[in-house]
């Protein structure tokens, strides 16, 4: 797994308003077929280089990281989106063994996902990207 992406579930599972929210159920890429609701799944969109050794400052990367929120209903949906947000929002220090420098939550947008099973549960989605400058 890519570390920054690795480094966001740190800080997300290290945030109690999430974790109050999710418990463990933080996933990479996909979220499994009987997850329990609500639930967050991570996947790196994009990762640059950028190079400020002119300046003094060093390298450093620019990841983009979309952070999936599922949730059973509005409430949940918002609350959860909330939690991830000021865990995100213009955030830095280290996150398990990355530096981030600065976290910006750039865009989110809701989705209505059909369910899986032929039910008539959907399921709620809020996805925000993520701008994440780290070492």
């Amino acid at each position: 797994m890519n570390d920054i992406v690795t480094a966001v579930r740190a800080k997300l599972a290290a945030t109690a308003g999430v974790t109050a929210i999710t418990s463990t159920r933080i996933y990479f890429d996909q979220l499994p077929q009987d997850a329990t609701l609500e639930a967050i799944v991570l996947e790196l969109r994009d990762t640059d280089k950028q190079d400020r050794s002119t300046n003094g400052i060093g390298s450093m990367f620019k990841s983009y990281v979309n952070v999936i929120l599922y949730a059973g209903t509005q409430a949940e949906r918002y609350a959860l989106a909330a939690a991830v947000h000021t865990a995100l929002e213009k955030t830095s220090g280290t996150w398990g063994s990355t530096t981030v420098t600065l976290s910006l939550v750039e865009q989110q947008h809701d989705l209505t996902v059909p369910p899986r099973d032929g039910s008539e549960a959907f399921q709620l989605v809020r996805v925000l990207v993520c701008a994440i400058f780290h070492n």
